[in-house]
C-alpha cells in the first residue's frame, strides 16, 4: 500500500459524495503538497500568512518519515559535523 493511498482514496470519495469542498480543504491541501515536495516550513509559513510556525507544523505530516529520517542522518553524520565546524573557524592570513 502507497503511503498516501489511504488519504488519496479518501479524498476521492469526497469528491464523488454531496459533501462540500470548502475553501480550507484547499488551503490544508495547497499546504500538505508544499511540505511534500520538501518546501522548508518558514517558507511554508510565509506562503500561508501563519503568525506562529507551530501552525505551520501541521503540514508536517505531508512529508514521507523516511525523507525526514535522511535529513536527521545527515545532520548528525560526523562529516556534516565537521565541515560545519571548519566552515565557522576564521581563514589563516
Amino acid at each position: 500500500m502507497a503511503p498516501h493511498s489511504a488519504a488519496d482514496s479518501s479524498g476521492r470519495a469526497m469528491l464523488r459524495s454531496s459533501a462540500p469542498l470548502r475553501f480550507h480543504d484547499l488551503r490544508h491541501t495547497y499546504g500538505s503538497l508544499l511540505a511534500a515536495a520538501g518546501v522548508d516550513l518558514v517558507t511554508i509559513q510565509s506562503a500561508m500568512g501563519h503568525s506562529a510556525l507551530a501552525t505551520t507544523g501541521r503540514y508536517l505530516h505531508a512529508k514521507p518519515a523516511t525523507e525526514i529520517a535522511e535529513v536527521f542522518t545527515r545532520a548528525f553524520e560526523p562529516a556534516s559535523v565537521e565541515t560545519e565546524v571548519a566552515a565557522q573557524k576564521p581563514a589563516n592570513k
